[in-house]
């Protein structure tokens, strides 16, 4: 069984639906009403041609109804949390991921919010979420983690960057990135059954510690999970609709610039005057700056044949 976060999420709907058809059951973390969350998931599910009901009918999809600040439906009998003994769970009948015998985790749940809000996101989903779920994968004993990161904990990192995960990161542009980085770091640190507040490499050329000084160079790290925990990281960059259609559920990032530059192309061509109609419409932008834009599908394909094969585990995969 895979647990599943984030599942009514742009990438996670699509990366439920590849790891359905590819033949897996997998259990969903939804938040409550659960109703609510379920009917929101079929109706994602029904865009990409799948029926929802089918599957839950055939135990393959399974909702556990929750979220990350709480991880309630998760516990061995439903009715007391490892991350909260003294809070009973509100949840009562549905089988918990410990009694599903959830063997990986695909953690897609996040906060894209760039900017801290007074809610506390974004580093309430993508740092406190993200350590909730290691810790009951610890009280569970599920030991395999796939996390859905981003591309952008490079920061304002300069040239390339490499598929690997760096202890000492560069200044980050908003409080997005750096979320989402400490998100991998917490996941690195599990996987290493380090500290949460101690980070060490468990790279083998650095010593048994594995922790370098800063006048070493840069400490980073490329493989995860060698001995009985297994993480794996995934960094798609600027996602938009599918290849083909354009289907998106989506519409931010990419989208705000192209609608903005589509009302610009409109405000032009109603214009009166014939010399402004005549004026061609530019966005600024500099050619070294390349963009990296990926289809949802093309995202969701690669992320389904990496949690298929166990063979990939360990990677940071750009």
């Amino acid at each position: 069984m895979i647990l599943i976060t984030g599942a009514t999420g742009f990438i996670g709907h699509y990366l439920l639906a590849r790891l359905l058809r590819a033949g897996y059951a997998c259990a969903v973390l939804v938040r409550p009403p659960q109703s609510e969350s379920m009917g929101r998931l079929a109706g994602l599910l029904a865009g990409v041609g799948l029926d929802a009901a089918e599957f839950i009918r055939a135990e393959r999809l399974v909702p556990l109804e929750g979220d990350l600040d709480d991880c309630w439906p998760l516990t061995r009998d439903a009715t007391v949390s490892p991350l909260d003994a003294s809070r009973p769970s509100r949840v009562k009948g549905w089988p918990s991921a410990r009694e599903l015998r959830v063997a990986t985790i695909v953690h897609s749940a996040a906060s894209t919010r760039f900017a801290s809000g007074s809610d506390g996101e974004p580093e309430r989903t993508n740092v406190r979420g993200t350590r909730r779920l290691l810790d009951w994968a610890d009280a569970a004993g599920v030991r395999r983690f796939h996390l859905v990161s981003s591309a952008y904990v490079c920061g304002r990192s300069a040239g390339p960057v490499a598929e690997r995960f760096e202890f000492d990161p560069a200044a980050f542009h908003n409080d997005y990135e750096r979320a989402k980085w400490r998100a991998e770091q917490l996941c690195v640190e599990w996987a290493g059954q380090g500290r949460a507040d101690d980070c060490q490499s468990q790279n083998p050329e650095n010593g048994p510690a594995g922790r370098r000084s800063h006048t070493e160079g840069s400490r980073s790290h490329t493989g995860f999970g060698r001995g009985s925990r297994s993480l794996t990281i995934h960094r798609p960059s600027v996602v938009v609709g599918e290849f083909g259609s354009g289907r998106s559920v989506k519409f931010a990032g990419f989208y705000l610039m192209a609608r903005a530059t589509e009302l610009l192309d409109r405000a032009f061509a109603s214009a009166c005057d014939a010399d402004r109609q005549a004026v061609p419409l530019r966005i600024g932008a500099r050619p070294a700056d390349r963009q990296n834009i990926v289809p949802v599908d093309y995202v969701a394909d690669c992320m389904a044949a990496i949690v298929g094969d166990p063979g990939r585990d360990g990677r940071v995969y750009h």
